[in-house]
C-alpha cells in the first residue's frame, strides 16, 4: 500500500500497543534524493514478554512533579566474560536472554516507557553508553564515569535535554574524598585521619574499593536539583567500607548544595547501594546516623556512630517495592532513590507482578533483561529561588 503515515523522523521507533497488526516501513533520506532506501517489517505483533515488561508503566499525575529512575541495568561483561564463563553467573539465563542485542534494546525501552525526567543507572559500560543506549535514548543527555578494569562498568546519568541543562557535573572515586592529596572536603580528610590511626586496615582496603560516584547540579524551570549518583560494593564483609563511602558522598552532596544555597536547591540521591533494611548504609541513609549499638559496629567501631552524621535530611522516594534484585539463591530491595525532607513524594511506579518475576528462575530472563528492577519515582521538588525569576 501506499497509504504511509509518518510516525517518527528519528533513528528508532518505539513500538506501542496501537502500532499491532501494521507494517513498518524504514526510510533513509538524503539531501536532494526522495529516498536512498527503504525497508519494510511487520505486520507488528504483540510480545507477551514485553508487554509484562513495559506494562507497568504508568503516567505522571502530577504536572510540578519529576520523574526519577535508578537502574542497575546489569553490565554485560558480567555476562560475556572471558574470565569466566557465562553459567558461572547467571546458569539459568538462557544466553539468547543474555545477549546484548536482546536486553540493550529492552533497556531502552523501558527508559521510554516510563519516561523518566532523570535517569541513574549503574553497570553501564562505555561501549553500551555510546553505540546503544546514546543513540537509543535520543532525547536525554548525560554523563558516563568508568573505572577502567576487568568490567569496564561504572555509572551513567542522563537527563532529558529538552527540561534541564546541566550546571555543573563531577564524577570521581570515593576513596578520593578521605585522601589529603586530591579531596577538596577537610573534615572528610580529617576524618580519614582519624580513622586511619585508629583502623589503618579499615582505611587501606577502602583505597581498593574504587566506588565511582556522579554529583550534577541541573537547572530545570522549576527547579535546582543536586543529583547523586553511585553503585556501592556488594560484598557484606565490606560494610564498614560502605558507610564510609556512602558518608563521603553525602558531605560532598551536601558541600555542593551549600554553595548553591542562595536558590533552594533539592536533593535527590540514587544507587544500588547493596544494602538492605537495618544494614549500616540503610540506617545512614534514613535516620541521619548508624544506632551506636547496631549489630555490625561491635568494639572501637560503635565510635563510628558518632563520628558519621548524615548532614542531608533524607527521607526514601521509592514506596515499598517487592524486590529489586530477583535471582534465584537473593530477592531483597537493595536499590534506591532518595530525595530531601523537604520534597514531596507524589507518585511512586508499582513493582513488577510477583507472578511475572515467578515466571521464571530469577532475572534476567525473557521479561526482565537485568538482575535488577528499575526503582521509579515522582517527585515535587522545591521550586528554586532562581526559577521563580524566570
Amino acid at each position: 500500500t501506499d497509504a504511509w503515515e509518518v510516525e517518527a523522523t528519528s533513528r528508532q521507533l518505539f513500538l506501542k500497543p496501537e502500532h499491532i497488526g501494521y507494517l513498518i516501513r524504514l526510510g533513509c533520506h538524503a539531501e536532494g534524493v526522495d529516498i536512498v532506501y527503504s525497508h519494510v517489517v511487520g505486520p507488528v505483533t504483540e510480545d507477551q514478554s514485553t508487554s509484562k515488561l513495559l506494562g507497568r508503566a504508568i503516567p505522571l499525575t502530577s504536572e510540578g512533579s519529576t520523574r526519577i529512575m535508578s537502574y542497575n541495568i546489569l553490565a554485560d561483561a558480567f555476562l560475556g566474560s572471558k574470565q569466566k564463563p557465562v553459567t558461572n553467573y547467571f546458569p539459568y539465563c538462557p544466553k539468547e536472554f543474555q545477549s546484548r542485542e536482546y536486553r540493550e534494546p529492552r533497556i531502552a525501552a523501558e527508559v521510554l516507557a516510563h519516561d523518566p525526567h532523570i535517569v541513574c543507572m549503574q553497570e553501564v559500560e562505555d561501549y553500551t553508553f555510546r553505540n546503544s543506549l546514546g543513540p537509543m535514548l535520543a532525547s536525554y543527555r548525560g554523563d558516563i564515569t568508568v573505572i577502567r578494569g576487568r568490567q569496564k562498568a561504572g555509572c551513567a546519568m542522563l537527563y532529558k535535554k529538552d527540561v534541564y541543562q546541566q550546571v555543573s557535573y563531577e564524577s570521581f572515586p570515593l576513596p578520593d574524598l578521605y585522601d589529603p592529596a586530591l579531596s577538596t572536603i577537610p573534615e572528610i580528610v580529617q576524618l580519614g585521619e582519624k580513622l586511619r590511626s585508629a583502623f589503618p586496615e579499615l582505611m587501606s582496603d577502602i583505597k581498593v574499593r574504587p566506588i565511582m560516584t556522579q554529583v550534577a547540579v541541573l537547572r530545570s524551570p522549576r527547579a535546582l536539583i543536586v543529583v547523586g549518583n553511585t553503585h556501592l560494593f556488594w560484598n557484606p564483609q565490606y560494610h564498614v567500607i560502605s558507610l564510609l563511602h556512602i558518608h563521603a558522598m553525602c558531605v560532598k552532596i551536601h558541600k555542593t548544595r551549600e554553595q548553591l544555597q542562595a536558590e533552594n536547591p533539592s536533593v535527590v540521591i540514587c544507587g544500588d547501594m547493596n544494602s538492605m533494611k537495618g544494614s549500616l548504609v540503610h540506617d545512614y541513609l534514613t535516620l541521619g546516623r548508624v544506632p551506636r549499638d547496631h549489630v555490625k559496629l561491635g568494639g572501637n567501631l560503635s565510635n563510628l556512630s558518632e563520628l558519621l552524621e548524615n548532614p542531608l535530611k533524607l527521607k526514601l522516594a521509592r514506596g515499598t517495592p517487592n524486590y529489586t534484585n530477583y535471582k534465584p539463591d537473593f530477592k531483597e530491595v537493595i536499590d534506591y532513590v532518595l530525595c530531601d525532607s523537604h520534597s514531596t513524594v507524589s507518585q511512586v511506579t508499582p513493582s513488577p507482578d510477583k507472578s511475572d518475576l515467578g515466571l521464571y528462575e530469577g532475572c534476567p530472563s525473557a521479561i526482565f533483561p537485568s538482575d535488577h528492577i528499575p526503582v521509579i519515582s515522582d517527585i515535587a521538588f522545591a521550586t528554586s529561588t532562581h526559577s521563580r525569576h524566570i
